[in-house]
């Protein structure tokens, strides 16, 4: 059985790091940030997604 990862949804990735909804899918657009999609509607940033972005752990374009 595997664990299971903490998602944050955008709205709390928006209020943690002070940013715009725009920001978040900018982001997850360039590929500094992952954003999966569970259900119909909701999405989700994978906690350490967040946390390689908090820690400057991000791809190179």
């Amino acid at each position: 059985m595997t664990a299971l990862q903490k998602h944050y949804r955008v709205a709390e990735v928006m209020d943690l790091l002070g940013v715009s909804r725009t920001t978040v899918y900018r982001w997850a657009q360039e590929g500094r940030l992952k954003i999966v999609k569970y259900g119909k509607r909701a999405m989700g940033v994978p906690a350490d997604s967040l946390r390689d972005l908090m820690r400057g752990d991000v791809p190179k374009e």
